[in-house]
């Protein structure tokens, strides 16, 4: 049980759109900041904002994307740039093609459905591909980082 939690949702300015949430708690002397969803990228600066000046911080440990839509997923692109971001929750279809390829009588190679499903989510693309060019930036290869993603949890060296 936290000795502090604080959970604040921002609107990401579009009127069938939830909302982009923060959460920041307390356990002992460990501070954790989570981001769940992140709205638009013109709404980014937003939530960028927030975790610095209500949070005082620039270390996010997850990001978590609760599903593809456009209004969940295309501002964390700009807060994986800003941020050290320990942790990346999603889904990557495309790691699933296998899996998925009986089941789409149109496609009869895995290639094929791999790139149909990263042309269909290109907002979950552009974070994978942020993901993790800022962690070769970020990382030296003499560190190790968790980041997870999609099944799997992966150890960059």
């Amino acid at each position: 049980m936290p000795d502090f939690y604080e959970i604040d949702f921002l609107p990401v300015h579009a009127s069938k759109s939830g909302d982009a949430i923060a959460i920041r708690f307390q356990i002992g002397a460990n501070w954790w900041v989570h981001v769940v969803d992140g709205g638009y990228t013109s709404t980014a600066t937003d939530m960028a904002a927030h975790i610095e000046q209500v949070y005082g911080r620039n270390r996010i440990n997850r990001v978590v994307v609760t599903h593809p839509d456009q209004d969940h997923a295309e501002g964390l692109a700009p807060i994986l740039e800003q941020f050290h971001v320990d942790e990346l929750w999603m889904l990557r279809p495309w790691d699933y093609v296998d899996i998925l390829l009986p089941h789409f009588s149109r496609y009869t190679s895995a290639q094929a459905l791999k790139a149909r499903l990263r042309s269909n989510y290109p907002y979950l693309e552009e974070l994978e591909r942020t993901h993790f060019e800022v962690e070769s930036r970020y990382w030296s290869r003499s560190k190790a980082r968790k980041s997870v993603l999609s099944r799997c949890s992966r150890r960059h060296e």
